[in-house]
């Protein structure tokens, strides 16, 4: 089992975080979107003096939600372990499935990547972790939408915005270096989803070299997992044999930690049905402990 280092975030719900630090120095949610004048053209500014945060995130675009996320009644008497809202998979292993997350995996992200004032953060697609982050740390945050004008003029937006810091799905990386779009604002990328392959991170480190580049591994069910194949602060991972027992030869990876969700709404679909404490997480991908590090072997059938 790898373990990642402990450390302490706040222990209050994210929606108290977020008025707080309104009041003392107030971000902004910059949404950009295509008007038909021209991509990147149309700003809109969303306040955080917002009465809900599920009011805040629900009135951006819905293009831009792509229908991902579900916010559930807001409970100011809720623990940190109670169900917050609902997000549902890509459907990349199977049929698309809404996974219940709770407010702890929204501040969890504060033990480890807590957005710093001088920065300015891009996210595309839209990713709801990050954007709290932002929100409770007051710093700026540009949301991209998808342009009608493919993927490119996306990317394109991106560089426009100014952003300092990106994440991005990891199949966009080798699409920026097609394209060789220049990223000259740019301090850092996370890559998130699926691992890049080696090639791809040599590459990208040869054209932008100046851009600290970060391997990320993320998931519906579990949130975020690994840096560069270690585990983030609060998390383990380990490797599963068919019958639950640690298998660090190969097998299927397990996750567990604060950020993993409660569960499927629908209950007759196995969440960790194979041992494993209540925040474990049987993952679709199968993998190898090598030198202290994961080593990514694919998709389990």
């Amino acid at each position: 089992m790898l373990k990642g280092p402990t450390v302490a975030y706040p222990e209050k719900l994210p929606l108290e975080l977020v008025r707080a630090q309104a009041q003392k120095t107030p971000g902004a949610v910059i949404v950009i979107s295509e008007d038909g004048a021209g991509f990147g053209r149309k700003l809109r500014y969303q306040d955080l003096n917002t009465e809900t945060l599920g009011a805040l995130i629900e009135s951006v675009d819905a293009a831009v939600l792509q229908r991902r996320y579900v916010f559930l009644p807001h409970d100011p008497e809720a623990a940190l372990d109670d169900a917050a809202y609902i997000a549902y998979t890509s459907g990349s292993t199977g049929p698309k499935k809404a996974v219940l997350r709770t407010h702890r995996s929204l501040v969890q992200r504060l033990a480890w990547d807590a957005p710093q004032p001088s920065q300015l953060h891009c996210i595309y697609p839209f990713g709801l972790a990050r954007l709290v982050a932002c929100l409770i740390t007051g710093v700026p945050t540009v949301v991209m939408t998808d342009s009608p004008q493919g993927v490119t003029a996306t990317l394109q937006g991106i560089a426009y915005s100014g952003a300092t810091h990106l994440v991005l799905q990891s199949h966009l990386c080798e699409r920026l270096l097609d394209k060789r779009i220049a990223l000259p604002a740019v301090q850092r990328l996370v890559a998130m989803g699926s691992p890049l392959p080696a090639s791809v991170i040599s590459r990208f480190r040869a054209v932008y070299p100046h851009i600290t580049l970060v391997d990320g591994y993320s998931s519906t069910e579990a949130g975020y997992v690994m840096q560069d194949w270690e585990p983030v602060a609060n998390v383990s991972i380990w490797i599963s044999d068919t019958k639950g027992k640690e298998s660090p030869k190969g097998g299927v990876l397990v996750i567990e930690g604060p950020d993993v969700g409660l569960g499927y709404t629908n209950p007759d679909i196995a969440f960790a049905d194979r041992g494993g404490g209540s925040h474990a997480f049987y993952s679709h991908d199968l993998a190898r402990e090598v030198d202290g590090k994961i080593e990514f072997l694919g998709r389990a059938r």
